[in-house]
């Protein structure tokens, strides 16, 4: 089997995986993802034994015993460009050979669950709410960069983009990979989440620059698929989904709506309702 160049497999003096400076067997195969470093100890507090803490830049990471499991939480930091970093190491510390670089021949699905952030793009969302996102609608162009990326295109969409939002990056549409969705819809809001690039102008923001995309809200607003509505936006769950997909791992995301994009309104105390998600999502893991 060939081994990985030092290149494309990068370690640290000590053996461990390049940004999660983590090694084969510090992680647990399920796994909370989060976006802000914060809540990394926010999430493990909750543990009854924690054996790891480690850090590295914006990625923290604390792996204990939660029910009598084992379970590690990650901080990504934002966007699908570290997605791809966390998601491509993740992998690698369970089905790569980091001392002979080499692939292994069994693989090691894991369990991913991100715990997240959005604004709400239906009216009658309302902030505080919880959402698990049957779907992740991507503005990026990530999963186009990995071959079997072009199977997530869907047609209906891209002409709901070419009609009304010309010049944008042909969109992308992934399902929650696995058995996750099943269990979270029990307890969850379900819906399309829609994945941007960026904080302002891909979701639609005027501060001192003016978006290109002036309807870019009220277009995502009324896309429907398989009776799902989008009902909220982010900058994660497309690629986290489509990465999952393709590595054959189990994916869920859960976003506690901070915002509604249609009525303007945000939440006074966000800390409280992101706890009481926190609780409900480690009931079901």
């Amino acid at each position: 089997m060939k081994n990985l160049r030092p290149s494309e497999l990068i370690l640290n003096s000590d053996g461990n995986i390049y940004h999660l400076n983590a090694a084969a067997g510090e992680m647990a195969e399920t796994i909370i993802l989060v976006g802000d470093p914060g809540r990394v100890p926010l999430i493990s507090k909750r543990f009854h034994k924690t054996e790891i803490r480690r850090e590295n830049r914006e990625i923290h990471f604390h792996t204990g015993i939660f029910n009598g499991r084992r379970l590690s939480v990650v901080s990504t930091g934002m966007g699908t460009d570290n997605i791809d970093i966390v998601l491509n190491e993740l992998d690698a510390l369970f089905n790569i050979d980091l001392k002979t670089r080499t692939r292994k021949e069994k693989r090691t699905s894991l369990r991913l669950i991100r715990i997240g952030t959005s604004g709400a793009l239906q009216p009658d969302v309302k902030p505080g709410t919880g959402i698990a996102s049957s779907y992740g609608l991507g503005l990026d162009s990530l999963l186009y960069f990995y071959k079997g990326g072009g199977q997530f295109r869907d047609k209906i969409i891209s002409e709901v983009f070419a009609d009304f939002l010309p010049g944008l990056p042909e969109p992308y549409i992934v399902r929650a990979p696995g058995r996750f969705l099943s269990a979270f819809e029990q307890a969850f809001m379900t819906g399309i989440t829609v994945t941007a690039p960026g904080f302002y102008a891909p979701q639609g923001r005027f501060l001192s620059m003016e978006p290109l995309y002036g309807e870019l809200i009220k277009v995502l607003s009324d896309i429907e698929m398989d009776w799902y509505k989008v009902l909220n936006m982010e900058m994660e769950t497309s690629a986290l989904y489509g990465l999952a997909t393709l590595l054959n791992h189990e994916a869920i995301v859960v976003c506690t709506v901070l915002a509604n994009r249609i009525t303007g309104e945000y939440i006074q105390d966000p800390r409280r309702v992101i706890d009481e998600v926190i609780d409900q999502v480690l009931a079901l893991v």
